[in-house]
């Protein structure tokens, strides 16, 4: 327990205190480290106080934003992390690690946090490792992995009876090895939800014996899943592929048992499941299913859709839906006539049927009132006349084309601006006049400068024109009119997500969602070369810029100018070559970019000679080389110009969507588009668009040069508008391309791509296509048929040059250039293959081109068509006359580009009628096409109510027909001698028809009405008359779809809806309900769902009286309610509900419940609650207001955006200070915080904020920031200012010293108090009043001084290369020797204080200082202070313990002389020597060396060593006492090393060409060795084996063997380089981890001679390619003279699975000697064997010592042998370990009958590999921390120990 009795407050218990700092600490979170008060240390935590402690109930931790990143200091080690009452950790954070060596789940997993319930991670930097058993401990029953990559499994102990919920959700793994271990066989009761993730095939027993609460299941899988379910309580069943994995349906199965009342939505995806009757779920109501089997018997589903059947399918019954159901069924073999489901009662709202070939006949007329329809790749062969009529619209929906002699109506002549016509529809004149307007809307775009929004939107304009505009409900005045731009300004605006100017013309209205941009953007850049130079970039910035950084690699660009299109700098030379990091800074706002920068080297590659061509021309003599790519010459193609081009191609362009089909023989080319993807600046994909199912708009053109096919998408969900273009040219063409010219033959195709209207989410976010090319092929008997072959080439930084697909003598050739046009300049692009997939008739490959920010981008690659007899069987290769030698190649010529497009609309008048046509195509059916529906004569109807509706809407219908088919927009059926509407179905654009004042009626009467779709776009005539009082009568009972959009508010009657017996309410865009506050409401609960509202854009609601909303899945994007009638008490509440919230933007409610309360999913950026509950979760918001409402607590900071409002009036529930917001790294704009009577405290972290109110609080004082401006804020406090205030500035640092580790910037940030709300001559304000920039010039030295009102404040800096590393001290008797480690200048005086004692006289070295001190300090870890003319530098002093025993001479069992190699002390007053408590006689004793002689016998083996000196002990219980008589190493087989060697110290040295413990095996000298440049490990390549050793970790281990500490090599850094010469070839590898203080560096020798070396006397031979690994580690700091050092190594055999007699099982073997110590290990498979050996003996600060070698863990799986070992060795300065592998061949693991006679037979001479390193380990060892321990403490429980004594004579070693 922890108190502060200094304050008496209650405090945080120590356990949670150290482990929560710990947790700050080690993820870089800035939480307080001082404070001990929960509240205080972040608000992220939650506690409770039990006794007089505080204890950590809830970590709830939210941060994304890699800019939080705060340093705190080195990560203590720590054996766990503790929490006494710790029940909820939610953590997300992008900040990466600081110890990478410590884990926070390991740590996490004790017995003392057993109270921990819920784990959720979200978006971590770093993988996650979980340990093998983890959730024993816990008691988890809230489990959630989100956006999270794990190292590791997740294992099956996680699962307890406890799990309630597990969610492993867009999270990965970072091998295919690791998964998700969910033990079917076990048990889980509470367990209600599961989303897994299956990386390998899995079996899935889904039982409600083992699940009995189980309700929702979803499983992604990368590998066939088996799943078997028996549980009834389930009613969301979710199984699917990723979305690139290829997995075959037929190969995962779902097998379903029982009957499933409560299942409601069924996802499945490339899974075969039984059974397929689906009448066992009668309340299913969302169906998904795709490429697997059929089904049947659906009931009553509002959704279907399917696609891509194994099986065949039949027509759907209409008994499986719901009324307006939507059904997809897309390419599932459907055949026959579509039924007439209308006719039938059932009226689906979409029925797409595409790509079912076998679909035939008539298409029924009953589908005439279906928008919504696809049947395009079917074989109907006749549609309704009302489709026809509709053509423009409709034709790429059916595969029929427009008879030449159908006439729908005489409309106007294409091309004439205006006009007028008159035609005669069945005895009515109608006429028609149109005119034109131009209005088009392309883009727009937004930007905020003080405090106002401007919007500029570029287009077509009319400057004769009226134009108003709207954002957002807030109008914007029109400031300019030109012809191709509109802009206006909005004043103080109210902030979205999603932006949105309506535009109104004088007769249009338009939409369109644009961007605020956030500058920097740098679109483009200058080629770079490594000699660095200026540096152009290209881009937007702000028109005004105060602060400009620019960095390439952390290197200052240095400015030259700059604007806001435009940023000259000039770099220095000496750059790395290959991509650059880069970085722009203006005002503080970054952008940064990883991949738009390269540094290019001086002497570029030939690009024009292929290096496996015979050729050395460039482009293979058929072309010219000009910029480094080849021109070909007419009649030739590929990258090189290597082929020939054939002019004879089959072109098929698509009709429906921009593909291209390429035929020739049996084989055939088709590509496309498929998406468009946004990537964050980690390349994470964001946002991504499929277009591959999008519907296009076709149309033709030709000249004598080209044809053009033309594709515009009519798909909103493409996120933008796409125009594609396909050139196919008659005659040769020359086509330049950012100064590159191009050429295109005859037959060849140039696709170009438009993309416009892109909203990027961040400024450092970049967009990428997804290209696929796709090569199918029938399956023919043919000799000539060849297997087909891909092949592609990258460059250095792995861009992808080009592709070609070959198969039967047909070659896609494709080329990618590595840059853009981004904005019409050059930007670096990345091409990339991102999946490639083969089947048995298909090649597919998919392919991202990458390229920048900006507004218009242009891509370019090029296909084209070649001769590759090459591909063809021998004997198909004939005369070049022969059909099958000269087979078709593709060609495919593209270039995308991004544009803006322009498209003006028509708009026609009809006199008679007065209704508007519009050929735009956004307006889905015309009135005047609707006059054609016609179905049956009309005897009587009920007239009155149809006039009435025309009349109050001024629709235009006639007032005298009584016929319903001389009607349009209306659908009758005939019931005896009656016709009775059915149907009313408005939606088209109309010209208002003013029919008089509607007569005064009593109700709207449609005895058989079932549907109302009524479009108002003009006032009701009668506003007094409401439509729904008048509908709203039990003779419309069976009304069941109003699908209204009024430009009226919609006043509902109480009981609304009562009489209708199925009854949904559609509305496309805005509904206002407004109740009357007069009777009460017989519907009180409003379900706004996504099936209720599909198109509804935003709701407003006032109500009459409490009611329950419930919002699940709604389209919307803005929701305001109102509880608040007069005629009910304010505090009964209304109840809202939420599943989910995203897609909004914003929520505006009053007097309102809102429960679940949790938006972390949503979208939302403008919140208002008033008289409501608070919420939790939000984020990217912008505005957030409160009023007189619940919550007692500030909202989040990760709630906001940056630059956002926050306004919170009359609570009483927030008491004491008001939140530190900028503590947290966010600053509000706006903060509003009157009327709050609670609210105490100001935190001066404020001082930045202007526009604030803090009236009405219980103020009672302010910062002073703010009394220095007074005047300006009096008005904003209830505060008055102090009669004697006196404005203070202060500066917090008056020096600055820089030297070669922080060198000296040229912008110096100063940070100060009450510097000023106003600018400063010559410094650039960051922060008002607390943050400023100085420029200095790049001056080493200075100072600067400015006023603050009359107060002169001054600052210095200076440069000094003095650097204080680490303090050590050495006790040398009574007295300290202190050796200061760092950089320091000798000319210089320095000052060493300890503790405030001095420590004198100072020598003083470059790199280290030396002083004495008289005592010894009595602190732990006292502070030492260097002090010189410039600064003084504060460290910690650590103080080295001895003795030290680091090396020792051989001892036998008959005792003798004993000599200790060490550390000890200088002056040696006593000492005492004793083996198993014999004492040994000391016969000399100094500071390294100590001799000893034992008179007795001894017992072999492992002995206790006591060595004290001045009292001080050293002790270690693995002494080694040898026998006499040792056994013979060299003998097997009664054979001495195999008679291939010789038996020398007792251990085999063998023969050249020999290998092996006993020199039993022939050495193999052919190997494949492969170092790796990125780390020190080692590939050994033989046939289908594969060997890897690496160095992966080191570890202090106490006098107990328990691991101290440790490091993993697998998450650094290092730096590599490469030396050749006759012997050899070194790879070095040093350790780049500023994280550490200790060095390491690897050198890995592959020698080509062979090589003799000494290792302690004895002589090693080195064959031709094999290897010697050596390691040197210097400055560790161990933590105790008892602990010593243990290095692991890896060493893995991955071997592929084939089909081949001769495989082996794997088998692994190894030797240990009589002291367990390991000797030699051995892994063999296939003839192919490892082989290890290991010396028992290492070589401590050069002294022999004993070694004990180990196996840490050995595993098998499918492929793959890994084995990890530790070597052992004592603590010392420089230690060297030496293993020895060797290449074996070792026949006797072959089958038998793969050991032929022949020793040259192919499978009796398999590969063996050769590894032989040699494993040197420098360790310059600091012993650090005084460390007292006695005997008695250190006498147990020791049963290894990494070294015994031996001596360096070779002799006594291998006696």
């Amino acid at each position: 327990m922890y108190i502060d009795y200094t304050s008496g407050q209650v405090t945080l218990n120590e356990p949670d205190l150290s482990s929560i700092r710990w947790i700050s600490i080690q993820y870089q979170l800035g939480w307080s480290l001082t404070e001990t008060e929960c509240s205080k240390i972040s608000t992220f935590l939650s506690c409770i106080t039990v006794g007089n402690a505080q204890n950590i109930t809830s970590i709830f931790m939210f941060l994304k934003d890699v800019n939080h990143v705060i340093d705190q200091g080195a990560v203590p080690v720590v054996s766990s992390l503790k929490f006494n009452a710790l029940e909820h950790i939610s953590f997300a954070t992008s900040n990466p690690v600081k110890d990478p060596n410590q884990n926070f789940m390991v740590l996490l997993h004790v017995p003392e946090n057993n109270r921990l319930f819920t784990l959720n991670l979200y978006n971590l930097y770093d993988p996650v490792i979980l340990p093998n058993n983890f959730g024993v401990y816990l008691s988890l029953g809230q489990i959630g992995f989100y956006n999270t990559t794990f190292n590791s499994n997740i294992p099956s102990t996680l699962f307890t009876p406890n799990t309630l919920t597990f969610t492993f959700r867009d999270s990965k793994f970072t091998s295919s090895s690791y998964s998700v271990l969910l033990n079917p066989n076990v048990k889980l009761p509470g367990l209600n939800t599961l989303a897994t993730y299956a990386t390998q095939s899995t079996f899935y027993n889904l039982t409600s014996d083992n699940y009995p609460n189980l309700y929702s299941v979803d499983i992604i899988a990368d590998a066939p899943i088996y799943v078997s379910i028996s549980m009834p309580r389930l009613s969301n069943l979710i199984l699917r592929s990723t979305t690139l994995y290829d997995v075959n349906p037929n190969e995962s199965n779902l097998t379903i048992s029982g009957q499933y009342p409560n299942l409601k939505t069924l996802t499945l995806s490339k899974i075969k499941f039984t059974p397929t009757d689906f009448s066992f779920a009668p309340k299913m109501d969302q169906v998904t299913i795709s490429g697997s089997n059929f089904f049947s018997n659906l009931i009553n589903v509002s959704s279907l859709y399917a696609v891509d059947s194994i099986s065949p399918a039949v027509f759907p019954s209409v008994s499986w839906f719901d009324q307006g159901a939507r059904v997809v069924l897309k390419n599932m073999s459907l055949s026959g006539q579509i039924p007439n489901y209308p006719g039938q009662g059932f009226y689906p709202v979409t029925l797409h049927l595409p790509n079912n070939p076998g679909i035939t006949g008539e298409v029924p007329e009953s589908f005439c009132y279906l928008f919504d329809i696809d049947l395009s790749g079917t074989s109907v062969t006749k549609i309704p006349d009302c489709y026809f009529c509709q053509w423009n619209q409709f034709w790429s929906y059916f595969p029929i084309t427009l008879p030449e002699t159908f006439e729908c109506s005489n409309f106007p002549a294409s091309g004439e601006p205006s006009g007028k016509q008159t035609f005669t529809i069945y005895n009515k004149n109608l006429t028609l006049e149109w005119v034109t307007d131009p209005t088009k809307l392309d883009t727009a775009t937004g930007s905020v400068n003080e405090g106002s929004l401007r919007i500029d939107i570029f287009g077509q304009f009319n400057e004769d024109f009226i134009y108003t505009i709207d954002y957002n409900d807030q109008p914007c005045l029109v400031e300019r009119i030109q012809p191709t731009f509109l802009n206006c300004y909005v004043y103080n605006p109210v902030g979205s997500k999603y932006n949105i100017a309506t535009v109104n013309s004088t007769y249009q209205t338009f939409v369109i969602l644009f961007e605020i941009r956030n500058t920097p953007v740098v679109t483009a850049t200058s080629e770079l070369l490594e000699t660095g130079g200026d540096l152009l970039l290209y881009g937007y910035f702000p028109e005004t810029i105060t602060v400009l950084d620019v960095s390439v690699n952390n290197i200052t660009c240095n400015i030259i100018e700059s604007n806001s299109n435009e940023i000259h700098c000039n770099l220095p030379g000496n750059l790395s070559i290959g991509f650059a990091d880069l970085e722009v800074n203006t005002d503080n706002k970054i952008f940064r970019s990883k991949s738009l920068l390269v540094v290019y080297p001086i002497k570029k590659i030939n690009n024009c000679i292929s290096s496996s061509s015979n050729s050395s021309k460039d482009c293979s003599g058929n072309g010219k080389c000009f910029n480094n790519r080849c021109i070909c010459n007419n009649g030739f193609g590929g990258f090189y110009c290597q082929s020939e081009l054939t002019p004879t191609i089959i072109f098929r362009p698509n009709t429906t969507s921009p593909d291209v089909v390429v035929s020739k023989s049996n084989t055939h080319f088709q590509f496309n588009i498929i998406a468009i993807e946004e990537l964050n600046d980690l390349r994470d994909t964001v946002i991504r668009n499929s277009i591959n199912q999008s519907k296009w708009t076709y149309s033709t053109n030709s000249t004598n040069q080209f044809d053009n096919y033309k594709y515009i998408i009519n798909d909103t969900s493409a996120g933008c508008s796409l125009e594609v273009n396909i050139d196919n040219f008659k005659v040769n063409q020359n086509i330049t391309f950012g100064s590159i010219i191009h050429s295109y033959p005859v037959n060849s195709l140039k696709l170009s791509i438009t993309i416009s209207g892109w909203l990027f989410t961040s400024n450092l976010n970049t967009l990428r296509v997804l290209l696929q090319t796709e090569m199918k092929y029938d399956q023919l008997e043919d000799k000539c048929k060849s297997d087909i072959q891909k092949n592609q080439q990258f460059d250095q930084l792995h861009n992808l040059q080009y592709l070609t697909i070959t198969k039967d003598g047909v070659t896609y050739f494709g080329r990618f250039l590595d840059y853009v046009l981004s904005d019409n300049r050059p930007a670096y692009s990345l091409n990339e293959i991102i999946s490639n997939s083969t089947t048995n008739s298909t090649q597919s490959v998919i392919i991202g081109i990458n390229m920048p920010q900006s507004q218009t981008t242009i891509i370019d690659p090029d296909f084209s068509v070649l001769v590759d007899p090459s591909s063809e069987p021998t004997d198909c290769k004939e005369s070049t006359s022969s059909s099958k030698s000269m087979k078709l190649v593709a060609i495919i010529v593209p270039i995308g580009v991004f544009a803006v497009a322009a498209l003006a609309g028509t708009i026609i008048y009809i006199l008679d009628i007065d209704v508007i046509y519009s050929k735009c195509s956004l307006i889905s059916i015309s009135v005047v096409e609707q006059i054609l529906f016609f179905f049956s004569s009309f005897l009587v109807l009920f007239l009155s109510s149809i006039r009435w509706l025309s009349m109050q809407y001024q629709l235009g219908w006639s007032l005298t027909e009584v016929d319903c088919t001389a009607l349009s927009q209306i659908v009758c059926n005939t019931v005896g001698n009656e016709q009775n509407v059915s149907i009313i179905y408005v939606t088209s654009l109309y010209q208002p028809t003013p029919q008089g004042t509607p007569p005064t009626i009593q109700k709207l009467a449609f005895q058989n009405i079932t549907r109302i779709v009524l479009t108002g776009y003009y006032p009701a005539v009668d506003p007094s008359q409401n439509i729904f009082e008048l509908i709203n009568i039990p003779e419309n009972k069976y009304l069941e779809v109003l699908n209204f959009q009024f430009v009226d508010p919609i006043v509902l009657p109480s009981n609304f809806g009562s009489y209708f017996s199925d009854f949904n309410f559609f509305s496309n865009v805005w509904m206002f309900l407004i109740f009357p506050d007069q009777s009460p409401m017989i519907h009180t609960f409003f379900n706004l769902t996504n099936t209720n509202f599909p198109n509804m854009q935003q709701i407003e609601l006032t109500l009459s009286q409490p009611v329950d909303v419930n919002i699940q899945e709604f389209p919307g994007q803005a929701i305001k309610l109102k509880s608040t009638p007069s005629r009910y008490k304010n505090e009964i509440r209304s109840n809202l509900s939420f599943k989910s919230a995203y897609g909004f933007y914003l929520l505006d409610i009053d007097n309102f419940n809102i429960n679940p309360n949790d938006f972390r999913l949503s979208s939302l950026s403008t919140i208002t609650l008033q008289k409501s509950g608070g919420i939790t979760g939000p984020k990217y918001l912008r505005y957030y207001k409160e009023i007189n409402s619940d919550p007692s607590t500030y909202p989040v900071y990760s709630w906001f955006a940056a630059n956002s409002t926050i306004e919170i009036n009359n609570n009483t529930h927030l008491v004491g200070p008001v939140h530190d917001y900028p503590s947290e790294g966010f600053y509000p704009i706006t903060l509003n915080l009157a009327d709050n009577p609670n609210i105490s405290e100001l935190p001066e972290s404020f001082c930045y904020l202007e526009d604030i109110d803090l009236t009405g609080t219980a103020l009672t004082t302010v910062p002073d920031c703010f009394y220095c401006k007074w005047t300006f804020f009096k008005n904003r406090f209830s505060v008055k200012i102090p009669t004697d205030f006196v404005c203070v500035p202060r500066l917090d640092k008056t020096l600055f010293v820089y030297n070669p580790i922080n060198p000296n910037p040229i912008n110096m940030h100063i940070f100060g108090k009450n510097l000023g709300w106003d600018k400063i001559a010559n410094l650039t304000m960051v922060t008002a009043n607390s943050h400023f920039i100085y420029n200095n010039n790049n001056t080493t030295k200075g100072s600067f001084s400015f006023f603050v009102n009359t107060t002169k404040l001054t600052f210095e800096w200076a440069y000094d290369i003095s650097i204080v590393n680490a303090a050590f001290g050495i006790i040398e008797g009574t007295s300290l020797r202190v050796e200061i480690n760092g950089t320091f200048n000798t000319t210089m005086d320095y000052l060493v204080v300890i503790n405030g004692v001095s420590c004198s006289p100072a020598d003083i070295y470059p790199n280290v200082l030396i002083c004495t001190l008289s005592s010894i300090p009595t602190i732990r870890n006292p502070i030492v202070t260097v002090t010189n003319e410039i600064q003084s530098i504060n460290t910690t002093l650590k103080i080295q313990n001895i003795p030290i025993v680091v090396s020792t001479s051989k001892l036998y069992e008959s005792g003798g002389n004993l000599t200790l190699y060490g550390y000890f002390h200088d002056n040696i007053i006593q000492a005492n020597v004793t083996v198993n408590n014999v004492n040994c006689t000391i016969t000399k004793a100094n500071s390294t060396v100590i001799v000893c002689i034992i008179t007795t016998n001894l017992t072999p083996g492992f002995a206790n060593l006591s060595v004290f000196t001045n009292n001080i002990e050293f002790i270690s219980s693995y002494l080694v006492i040898y026998p006499l008589d040792i056994p013979n190493n060299c003998i097997v087989d009664n054979s001495t090393c195999s008679s291939n060697g010789n038996c020398i110290n007792n251990k085999c040295v063998c023969n050249s060409g020999f290998g092996g413990y006993y020199c039993q095996s022939t050495l193999t000298p052919t190997v494949i060795i492969q170092p790796n440049t990125t780390s020190p490990n080692v590939n050994v390549i033989s046939n289908n084996t594969q060997f890897q050793f690496n160095i992966i970790a080191i570890q202090e281990l106490d006098d107990l063997r328990d691991v101290f500490s440790s490091y993993h090599f697998n998450v650094s850094n290092w730096n590599y380089s490469k030396s050749s010469d006759i012997e050899k070839d070194n790879y070095k590898y040093v350790l780049n981890d500023s994280s550490v203080q200790f060095k390491t560096e690897v050198n890995i020798d592959n020698f080509k001679v062979y090589k003799n070396l000494t290792f302690a006397g004895i002589e090693t031979i080195y064959p031709p390619n094999s290897l010697k690994l050596s390691i040197t580690i210097s400055g560790w700091s161990f933590n105790s003279n008892l602990n010593t050092l243990r290095v692991l190594f890896a060493t893995e055999m991955k071997y592929q699975t084939i089909d081949d007699k001769c495989q082996s099982e794997i088998r692994d073997k190894q030797q240990f000697d009589q002291l367990h110590n390991l000797q030699y290990l051995t892994i063999t498979k296939d003839g192919v064997t490892y082989f290890g050996r290991f010396l028992d003996y290492v070589l401590s600060d050069n002294r022999p010592a004993y070694s004990l070698n180990e196996i840490i863990s050995n595993s098998t799986t499918n492929s793959t042998q890994s084995v990890i070992i530790g070597i052992n060795m004592p603590q010392s300065q420089t230690t060297i370990i030496d293993p020895d592998f060797s290449v074996l061949i070792d026949r006797s693991s072959e089958p038998t009958d793969c050991k032929e006679d022949s020793p040259s037979s192919s499978k009796s001479m398999k590969l063996v590999a050769i590894i032989v390193p040699v494993v040197i380990v420098g360790v310059a060892l600091i012993v650090a921390i005084i460390f007292n321990v006695t005997k008695d403490d250190v006498t147990y429980f020791r049963r290894f120990l990494d070294f015994v004594l031996s001596d360096n004579r070779p002799d006594l070693l291998f006696e």
